[in-house]
């Protein structure tokens, strides 16, 4: 930090990095995409949810059975046993993993790129497929995503 002779606080590095417009929208978008992803992630621990209890509901007419399905239906209403979805940042993509419960065993499940939006099938734990499915920026794209989304990830196959 340096003053100037008016006597104002000056930093040297303001004449090296001038404020980026540019750059700053660029934080801004990568922010919401960001955002976008999370509220992706919870579509989609919804839906596993909502397909958990479905698949014991079936079972419930059963009189063995129906104690310990109900105990499970109330067990996912309260979110225990229920599949998580979070997400990695690389330098490029986020990847959407999905955490089964209870062993933790995760697999890739999408890839968002965290410049455009653009969401990706995933080919392996590693990267994207090709050609892109959604964008989460797009509100069209979006809420045609969020409809169609489920757990498995058939909606991302062409």
């Amino acid at each position: 930090m340096t003053t100037n002779s008016s006597g104002t606080i000056t930093s040297p590095l303001a004449a090296v990095i001038p404020y980026n417009r540019e750059m700053n929208n660029t934080t801004l978008m990568q922010e919401q995409i960001l955002d976008l992803i999370e509220q992706f992630c919870d579509v989609l621990r919804t839906n596993y949810q909502e397909y958990s209890i479905s698949l014991h509901r079936k079972h419930l007419d059963d009189p063995e059975t129906h104690e310990w399905h109900q105990e499970q239906i109330n067990k996912l209403a309260m979110g225990d046993g229920v599949d998580e979805y979070i997400y990695e940042r690389g330098r490029k993509y986020a990847r959407i993993i999905h955490v089964s419960k209870p062993s933790n065993q995760r697999s890739a499940h999408a890839f968002v790129d965290l410049n455009t939006g653009d969401v990706y099938k995933s080919a392996s734990w590693k990267s994207p497929a090709k050609g892109i499915r959604y964008n989460l920026l797009d509100d069209k794209s979006r809420e045609e995503m969020y409809q169609r989304a489920d757990w498995a990830g058939g909606y991302l196959y062409k």
